[in-house]
């Protein structure tokens, strides 16, 4: 997009910026600056339900642009999901969307016009033309501006590193919540899912992971492996399921995993009332009655200990 000469300097030093962030990406999204309950959403929650660049896969950073009146940026996101292809959706006039998380929001926003004035980002086609950010198929790092916005974002938020962590400085992958579950379950597992991803967890769901064309058992294995923590969702009709089913192959791959690392990895929750069977070696969690609510927000604060320690 850029049409401009840059110093063999200034090249190398986004080559390396990008080669650090190891496939995570950093998108541009925007906000209607009119659209007051969408920024009510944003400014309260820090999580939401958007429009999504079909290249968005969990773990990215999402910058987001808020349209005039405002003409600025405002808010720093992870994505909590891959970008899922919504098409048929009534209420969904958009092609892609994604679950937003982790929401922070800058103490002081970046102006359009400071955008502008910054000699680095005058290649930068979106500042003559604030449309189709959701639509580019490149990201911040491949147009070559993220290095010099990631500077002006730390110049007026400090607090970023330390809220993003690993994400901020792209250093590894970002590690995620495996969600296991029989197809059958599948509306109860979303709203776990979204509730999870709420709480600013990042969870593998296999419906919003896996893509057209794609080895299906072998990334759900690598997504086992690569997970910090592995759910799986009791039910009856997960009780029913054969041995060999492949829900049940998760878990035993998971028992593996956890035998392995020898320390808290697999956590089996109830999401219907039902029996815990016998040979499950760990304490299930009930996730079910009027405090359910309540009780998934306990559970994501003991999955988020987890993590975090593991990491250290």
């Amino acid at each position: 997009m850029s049409n401009s000469k840059h110093s063999k300097h200034s090249g190398q030093a986004i080559e390396n910026n990008t080669r650090s962030f190891r496939g995570r990406k950093v998108w541009l999204y925007i906000v209607d600056g009119r659209n007051s309950d969408d920024l009510a959403i944003l400014d309260s929650q820090g999580f939401d339900r958007w429009r999504g660049n079909p290249g968005t896969r969990a773990g990215d950073l999402i910058v987001m642009y808020r349209s005039a009146p405002f003409s600025d940026i405002a808010y720093v996101f992870t994505a909590a999901s891959n970008a899922w292809p919504t098409f048929g959706k009534k209420h969904w006039p958009w092609k892609y969307a994604v679950e937003i998380a982790d929401g922070f929001r800058l103490q002081r926003v970046i102006k359009l016009d400071e955008l502008k004035r910054n000699p680095a980002l005058r290649h930068w086609g979106f500042l003559s033309i604030q449309r189709g950010a959701t639509n580019r198929r490149l990201d911040l790092q491949e147009q070559g501006v993220w290095p010099a916005l990631q500077r002006m974002l730390e110049d007026h938020a400090p607090g970023l590193r330390t809220h993003f962590r690993g994400a901020w400085t792209g250093r590894g992958r970002r590690q995620s919540v495996f969600l296991s579950y029989a197809s059958d379950d599948v509306t109860k597992v979303q709203d776990l899912y979204d509730s999870l991803s709420r709480n600013g967890l990042d969870v593998w769901l296999d419906r919003h992971a896996l893509q057209p064309a794609e080895r299906w058992d072998r990334m759900i294995h690598e997504a086992i492996r690569s997970s910090k923590a592995f759910v799986v969702c009791i039910s009856k009709t997960w009780l029913r399921r054969a041995k060999n089913s492949y829900v049940k192959k998760e878990y035993l791959m998971a028992l593996k995993e956890a035998k392995r690392r020898q320390k808290r990895y697999l956590f089996p929750v109830l999401i219907e009332t039902c029996r815990i069977p016998r040979s499950l070696p760990f304490q299930a969690t009930t996730l079910i009655g009027t405090d359910r609510a309540a009780k998934i927000n306990r559970f994501a604060l003991t999955l988020r200990s987890v993590i975090e320690g593991s990491k250290r």
